[in-house]
């Protein structure tokens, strides 16, 4: 009887830990979605765009992001420090060529 009893309490905990174990992975999925338009932003360079619609589109991904910044992990935190420092710096995101014209 007293097993009974316990496992009905337990069937509402289990219930919420479902539950939330179900937000933080629709959480985990809205990261990766804004991570992965500030990764083909800054990848393709449009951090350096003059066109006001790209610069737009980042500070707005930035925004995005910040809502979820206790939810991220170490890697995405670094990465969109990085990028926003890139962003604000303005220099060239990735592999950069940085061979002149006496090298060749």
């Amino acid at each position: 009887m007293l097993i009974k009893n316990y496992k009905k309490k337990l069937q509402p905990q289990r219930a919420n830990l479902d539950y939330i174990n179900f937000i933080m992975s629709e959480i985990q999925k809205k990261i990766k979605s804004i991570i992965d338009e500030i990764q083909k932003i800054m990848e393709s360079n449009d951090h350096l765009s003059q066109e006001q619609e790209k610069i737009d589109t980042l500070l707005l991904l930035f925004d995005k992001i910040e809502l979820y910044w206790a939810h991220l992990n170490d890697e995405d935190n670094d990465y969109v420090s990085y990028a926003k420092h890139a962003f604000e710096d303005q220099t060239p995101w990735g592999k950069v060529d940085n061979k002149s014209d006496d090298d060749e």
